[in-house]
């Protein structure tokens, strides 16, 4: 069931980068600026896509999402 949550999360994540993408392609200036202001204005864009369903982002959403380490994290503030 983690899996299926760690993909969908992934799948929303990649969804809004696309959207993200598109709103910076779609500026009015932006086929009028250089090749490198165009790479500039995507590259937070561009460095989010490597993150995608790799074992470092699985790591992250198993440690958010385990209910055993939740309740370790409960149990450890008490």
């Amino acid at each position: 069931m983690l899996r299926l949550g760690w993909f969908i999360t992934e799948m929303q994540e990649w969804l809004m980068l696309i959207r993200r993408q598109d709103q910076i392609i779609s500026a009015p200036d932006y086929f009028s600026i250089s090749d490198t202001e165009q790479k500039l204005r995507l590259k937070p864009v561009n460095d989010k896509w490597r993150d995608f369903f790799t074992k470092i982002s699985w790591n992250k959403f198993y440690a958010k999402h385990n209910p055993a380490l939740r309740k370790e994290k409960i149990e450890k503030k008490m």
